[in-house]
C-alpha cells in the first residue's frame, strides 16, 4: 500500500470510529500534538491541540447534540499527506429536537499513519485549498 493509500484508510478509519463512539479508536490514529481547527462561521470556531484539544472540541460540538452523524461522501487525497473528505452532516438539537443537515469538507493530514491536522470547512475548495497550500509548507 502506498502513502496516498494509506491517508485514505487512516482518514477513513478514524471517521468510522467517531461513528462508533469510539474516542479512544480516534486518539489512537492521532499524535498527540495533532491540530483542530474549525474557522468562523463554524460554532466553536478556533484551534484546539493535542488529545485534550480534541476532547474539548468535541465535548463542546456534541454537547449541543441529542443525535449526530457524519456521512462521507468523498475523499480526494492532495499531495503525499492530504486527504479532504466531503461530508453530509445531520444533527438533532438537544433541547428544540430541531433537525439540522449540512454538507461540509474535512481536511486532513497524516504522517506516519497518524493525524496530525484535522480541519473543518464550508466546502470542498476551502478544504482543497488549505490543503493545497499546507502541502506545499515544509514538514515540521
Amino acid at each position: 500500500m502506498n502513502e496516498v493509500e494509506e491517508n485514505l484508510e487512516a482518514t477513513a478509519a478514524a471517521f468510522e470510529a467517531f461513528g462508533r463512539g469510539d474516542t479512544e479508536a480516534v486518539l489512537g490514529t492521532a499524535h498527540p500534538e495533532i491540530e483542530i481547527f474549525m474557522p468562523p462561521p463554524f460554532p466553536d470556531a478556533g484551534a484546539y491541540r493535542g488529545r485534550e484539544g480534541y476532547l474539548e472540541w468535541t465535548d463542546r460540538w456534541l454537547e449541543v447534540w441529542k443525535e449526530f452523524e457524519i456521512e462521507i461522501t468523498a475523499m480526494t487525497p492532495v499531495g503525499s499527506r492530504h486527504v479532504v473528505a466531503d461530508a453530509h452532516q445531520r444533527g438533532v438539537g438537544r433541547a428544540s429536537g430541531i433537525v439540522v443537515e449540512q454538507d461540509v469538507a474535512y481536511m486532513t493530514e497524516v504522517r506516519d499513519g497518524r493525524f496530525m491536522a484535522l480541519h473543518l470547512y464550508p466546502s470542498h475548495a476551502d478544504a482543497l485549498a488549505a490543503a493545497e497550500a499546507r502541502e506545499h509548507e515544509p514538514q515540521s
